[in-house]
């Protein structure tokens, strides 16, 4: 046999390694096809990854589940860590529920405060009406109203059960209705040294009724009575 004949015969039985161009785009895209799914799949059967997938996400959703569920409990147990705070020191005003609470009845409150006003400008007030008219007037209903709530939820929800008494509450309302009558005094007669007393005594560390102190005994030592 001649190297002719035996390279023809080679050439028919050589296979074709390069095809058409329309066999090739086939192959190239069956071959990017097989490697997206190979992505997806990881070389499993897409029947096999649909389950794989669905459990992982199932196990996904636990977890985050689980997770929300242990924040609310550790937010729940900070909230009733601060009522109970709050409330052990006469605060309870300060609360959620307190605070919510107040807002809803802040208009009602107001509302009836005014009537009294109203009632108290006809002359209707009883015998006792020249020393109530003297400073009732000088704290509006909106404030008056704020003030009586504040120390009514402080006082029902405190820790202390006499705290709950209806004697130390009408003492308490009054009490806090007189300091704030004190402070508009020093805010129309010294409001400069008022704001000094403010900015170097007053902190968040301290109640309402011990900043009033403060500024009553220096407002005193400074000669303003």
């Amino acid at each position: 046999m001649t190297w002719q004949n035996h390279s023809q015969n080679l050439k028919k039985t050589e296979p074709d390694l390069h095809g058409s161009e329309s066999e090739c785009m086939e192959n190239s895209t069956n071959s990017n096809n097989a490697k997206q799914l190979e992505r997806i799949y990881h070389g499993r059967s897409p029947s096999q990854s649909e389950t794989s997938i669905s459990k992982e996400l199932q196990e996904l959703t636990d977890k985050q589940y689980e997770q929300e569920l242990n924040q609310i409990s550790v937010g729940l147990k900070n909230l009733q860590r601060i009522t109970d705070k709050a409330e052990l020191k006469s605060y309870a005003s300060s609360t959620v529920y307190g605070v919510h609470s107040i807002q809803q009845l802040l208009p009602v409150v107001e509302a009836k405060l005014q009537e009294m006003y109203l009632r108290f400008r006809k002359g209707n007030a009883g015998v006792a009406y020249k020393e109530i008219k003297e400073y009732i007037f000088d704290i509006e209903p909106l404030v008056a109203a704020g003030i009586t709530l504040k120390v009514l939820f402080d006082k029902v929800f405190s820790a202390d059960e006499e705290d709950a008494l209806l004697t130390n509450i009408y003492d308490s309302v009054g009490r806090a209705m007189q300091n704030e009558c004190q402070l508009r005094y020093y805010q129309t007669n010294a409001p400069g040294l008022l704001h000094t007393l403010k900015e170097n005594y007053w902190h968040r560390a301290i109640g309402t009724d011990q900043k009033v102190t403060v500024v009553q005994t220096l407002m005193n030592r400074y000669g303003v009575n």
